[in-house]
């Protein structure tokens, strides 16, 4: 059986890693941090539930290849991109990617580590990778469909074979 399926859990599970510990800090400190109101800041707060639930248990599917893992993997990876990519393509437009790079890393070496890992993964892995991953299920669960259905096919055709020797005798 192919491996890919394993990679595409591992994706989907490292994705949802980083977005934990945000979870356990509070909606109001995050939001005094940052001048956002609390109300948005609680809104981020439901959205990374979400991410971490959503890739989490789509990274379990997967892994297990439980049999609707495609469903649950496009949802959560559809999901992140509809959030994330369009902002990101509003600044790449609005500031240039090269532009945007330099001032995001700017930022992220002038805040530190913990601080500056969330706003290059926020800023470029989240709005890229979950969009990415989008054909790549595709591809993988057509795979395994093909190979799949070809172990089937090769079994049934040998069972064939076997009843009709049987039968000669």
């Amino acid at each position: 059986m192919s491996r890919a399926p394993t990679y595409l859990a591992i994706a989907l599970i490292v994705l949802a890693l980083p977005e934990i510990p945000w979870i356990f800090l509070s909606p109001g400190a995050i939001a005094s941090g940052s001048g956002y109101s609390n109300e948005f800041a609680e809104a981020i707060w439901v959205h990374n539930i979400i991410d971490v639930v959503g890739f989490l248990g789509a990274g379990a599917l997967v892994a297990f290849r439980v049999r609707l893992w495609p469903i649950a993997a496009l949802l959560i990876c559809s999901y992140v991109t509809l959030i994330a990519t369009p902002p990101f393509v509003r600044l790449l437009i609005r500031n240039g990617a090269l532009n945007m790079l330099e001032s995001t890393w700017r930022h992220a070496v002038k805040s530190g580590l913990p601080d500056g890992f969330y706003a290059l993964w926020n800023l470029f892995v989240l709005p890229i990778v979950p969009a990415l991953l989008i054909p790549l299920v595709l591809i993988v669960w057509w795979q395994a469909r093909v190979s799949h259905h070809a172990a089937e096919s090769n079994f049934s055709s040998s069972g064939r074979a076997e009843a009709r020797r049987s039968t000669r005798r």
